[in-house]
């Protein structure tokens, strides 16, 4: 015989299902719910960004100076920011007026290019002959032999700097081959590859534009984790110094034995209240700081507290590695 489930009952499953299928079709709910792929590269991206923006603020400073040693003139060479974005994006921005040339990093087994505003050459030629370099030439045209032998010096001069800033991470080997007139086209084959562009902004007497990096993202990949590795107390002094003045600042546990007595279980066993045991007080004894040996101290009195007496330093690096051994 089949029991009939109470009226409340029923009527409290049916509520709860009116009120689940109220929250399924509110769209409401899920209106700010977006999608997130941690596979995605975009994604590992950031946490180079520091390390890249580190690298290539030493190199607009280095470069500054090479670009100074050749054309004899005070040039502004500044650091802008990384992008990271996908290469059709990159062509949709204006590129009618600035000339790309090809590099390869040979220890990267990658190619990349940079991307000169062409209206910076003919103010770069004119300076390099003792000009002023104020030229109303944008460059909206086809360079003279004289013009793509001077993007050559310059290109020179910014992959030297490149190798020297790179080199305090990893090898950086850059070989730049002979002027082509179309090098990205040889590089990238889909509009979806994401690349890095590392953009500066230069001025030439009163010219000023731009000079890009590019790098295809793929040719960082296999070194990652020496870029996101990277210490960046070698590179700044400051926070170097930051850093060093914390750790000082840390309590550590400093400690000396004073004395050692062997006795037997049965001596220990018979002491009593009152009972002396003697010991040899040494000469020096040995003071721990966080459980390695650093100084040698004789025992001594300040007033009426015990107190050791600092005779020498100990090699801890020594006391450390004698303690491992053993």
């Amino acid at each position: 015989m089949k029991k009939s489930v109470p009226q409340d009952v029923l009527n409290l499953l049916v509520n709860n299902s009116r009120k689940t299928n109220d929250k399924v079709s509110n769209g409401d709910s899920y209106a700010n719910v977006q999608s997130y792929d941690l596979t995605n590269p975009d994604y590992k991206i950031h946490d180079l960004l520091p390390t890249l923006e580190l690298i290539y603020r030493r190199f607009a400073q280095n470069f500054r100076h090479s670009l100074y040693n050749l054309l004899h003139t005070g040039i502004e060479s500044k650091f802008e920011r990384v992008d990271s974005l996908k290469y059709g994006d990159y062509i949709n921005e204006n590129r009618a007026t600035e000339v790309q040339h090809l590099f390869r990093v040979q220890s990267l087994k990658c190619s990349g290019f940079f991307a000169l505003d062409t209206k910076l050459v003919s103010a770069m030629v004119e300076l390099f002959f003792g000009g002023p370099g104020d030229s109303s030439d944008d460059g909206d045209r086809e360079m003279t032999q004289t013009e793509l032998r001077m993007v050559r010096r310059f290109l020179k001069s910014a992959i030297d700097n490149l190798q020297q800033s790179w080199e305090t991470i990893l090898p950086f080997r850059v070989r730049l081959p002979e002027y082509d007139s179309n090098p990205v086209s040889t590089i990238f084959t889909s509009d979806a590859e994401l690349i890095l562009v590392s953009r500066f902004r230069l001025k030439l007497a009163n010219k000023e534009g731009h000079l890009h990096i590019v790098l295809p993202y793929r040719a960082l990949e296999p070194v990652r984790e020496k870029l996101h590795t990277f210490k960046f107390t070698e590179q700044d002094p400051e926070w170097r110094q930051n850093l060093r003045n914390s750790i000082l600042m840390a309590p550590v546990e400093m400690s000396a034995t004073l004395c050692n007595v062997q006795l037997s279980l049965e001596q220990v066993l018979k002491l009593q209240v009152g009972d002396i045991i003697q010991a040899d007080m040494p000469k020096l004894v040995s003071v721990k700081i966080a459980g390695i040996p650093c100084l040698q101290a004789s025992v001594c009195r300040d007033d009426d507290m015990l107190a050791l007496k600092v005779s020498r330093k100990v090699n801890s690096k020594i006391a450390l590695q004698n303690k491992e051994d053993v």
